[in-house]
């Protein structure tokens, strides 16, 4: 570098949330093969970020699948993922058809079908947890939709301000039942094969998808006299449990 000149140069960094209101130090050191008499070789820069705010919302329903009259329970989480409090935070859902408010500490219903839940204050980094529940009413999907805002200026974090879950409805709720479970022979000779017959009845009213019936066979079922007599045996016991895992239509 000649002498008497001067050299500029740009760094750009990205802030991580945990820095949000925080001082930044930055520190530089200049250096060079040539000896430096001059200390002014460092410097250094401190930055206050200011405070922020970004509101989040989660949601779930439970159970998420229900028959019509049963009631469904929502849960929603509130978080101020910023670094500064922030007030009058205000959630609403607005009910799609099909289902009727029930009574809830953490939220009420306005006149036009809408569910608001208010919260004075949200501290920085808190989480708060309202529930209410409704009453399902008919059969068919359910697409529930929250939304979150704030009388406190917030940052543009798009993207988490809102939360959408969906639960089914039956008209009534399916059953699978093992009704029975037989061995045979019985008793059995060592060294001969040992079958189990199992009944699963579905008595409806609707399928029942991806049913999974789970066996632990005795060490011994899968043993043989040869290796190859102990593969089949093996392989009929497999074949046993995943002939259950099949759609089950109701029983006439």
């Amino acid at each position: 570098m000649a002498a008497a000149t001067e050299a500029e140069f740009l760094l750009v960094a990205k802030v991580r949330p945990e820095a949000l209101q925080q001082e930044i130090l930055n520190s530089v050191t200049v250096d060079s093969s040539t000896d430096l008499r001059n200390p002014d070789h460092e410097a250094e820069t401190t930055i206050q970020l200011p405070p922020q705010v970004d509101l989040a919302i989660a949601k779930r329903a439970f159970p998420d699948l229900v028959a019509t009259g049963d009631e469904v329970t929502y849960e929603l989480a509130v978080i101020n993922q910023g670094t500064q409090k922030v007030e009058d935070v205000l959630v609403t859902d607005v009910l799609p058809e099909g289902v009727t408010f029930e009574a809830s500490e953490d939220c009420t219903q306005n006149l036009f079908g809408e569910v608001t839940c208010s919260l004075e204050e949200l501290a920085a980094a808190e989480e708060r947890s309202l529930t209410f529940s409704v009453t399902a009413d008919e059969a068919g999907e359910i697409t529930n939709r929250a939304e979150i805002i704030t009388s406190t200026p917030e940052e543009d974090f798009p993207g988490d301000e809102a939360a959408t879950v969906e639960t089914e409805v039956v008209g009534e709720l399916p059953e699978v039942l093992i009704l029975g479970k037989e061995d045979f022979p019985d008793p059995v000779l060592v060294g001969g094969r040992l079958r189990y017959a199992l009944t699963v009845t579905n008595p409806g009213p609707s399928p029942v998808d991806e049913v999974r019936l789970v066996e632990e066979l005795p060490a011994a079922n899968t043993q043989g006299r040869t290796l190859e007599e102990a593969r089949t045996n093996l392989t009929e016991a497999v074949q046993l449990v995943l002939e259950a895992n099949r759609t089950l239509e109701p029983t006439p």
